[in-house]
């Protein structure tokens, strides 16, 4: 098996494949800031794997390849918060019918901080 001596450029990277990633991830995810920011993570994490990169594919797809797996990451991080926020907004009537007075939103006499003893 020969060694493969080709070098990658990342200070090339964001001339010759930033367009690209960038469309495809505002394409996936429909918001412009949130495509920047998974470019920009893209980018970070493919300057510290550079070293590991193995040549099986040109740059752009091993690039294309981690900006993928960052938008799943991010769509997963979004449901899991989506499902603590469901959560919450179920579970707050609940919590704030134990401690407050519905009507005006004052604590409940039983359950009104007191001064330490």
């Amino acid at each position: 098996m020969s060694v493969n001596t080709k070098k990658i450029d990342p200070e090339k990277w964001l001339d010759n494949y930033g367009d690209y990633l960038f469309s495809i991830a505002l394409i996936k995810v429909n918001n412009k800031q949130t495509a920047e920011d998974l470019v920009q993570d893209t980018l970070i994490l493919a300057f510290k794997a550079r070293e590991s990169f193995e040549h099986n594919s040109s740059e752009k797809t091993w690039l294309t390849a981690i900006l993928n797996n960052k938008i799943i990451d991010y769509y997963r991080k979004r449901d899991a918060l989506k499902n603590v926020t469901e959560y919450l907004s179920d579970t707050d009537a609940g919590f704030t019918e134990h401690f407050f007075h519905a009507p005006d939103g004052h604590w409940l006499p039983e359950t009104a901080p007191r001064n330490w003893e």
